[in-house]
């Protein structure tokens, strides 16, 4: 029996603050309300996963939520977002709970990543 490994490892997130510092500096910005999400296209095969989440966005409770929210839609479709790093900025509370968000997310992280296989 064959299956899929979702697990979400180290080597699939921005460690140190150099890594995201130079996504966020050197990243294409893409304004996906409420979140910004920076993405830069790596050599490593696979994706990673970075966040910044602020005090604006809500409480600890709130702040962690989004966090499991956005890792789990990350987990799930690590394979179809090519090789890139993704960087999500979350200043102010968000409304993410609705599954028309996370399709939009989808829809542009593809996008993002099919462009990233051309160049």
């Amino acid at each position: 029996m064959m299956t899929t490994d979702h697990r979400l490892l180290s080597i699939h997130r921005l460690k140190d603050s150099f890594e995201v510092k130079q996504v966020r500096n050197l990243g294409q910005r893409h304004f996906l309300s409420p979140l910004v999400v920076y993405v830069q296209p790596n050599s490593l095969g696979h994706p990673r996963l970075g966040f910044i989440v602020t005090r604006k966005a809500g409480s600890s409770v709130t702040r962690n939520k989004i966090k499991r929210q956005v890792r789990e839609f990350f987990r799930c479709h690590k394979p179809e977002l090519g090789s890139c790093d993704y960087l999500f900025v979350a200043a102010r509370p968000l409304g993410i709970k609705s599954r028309s968000f996370w399709r939009i997310w989808k829809k542009k992280a593809e996008t993002w990543a099919s462009n990233q296989k051309k160049s």
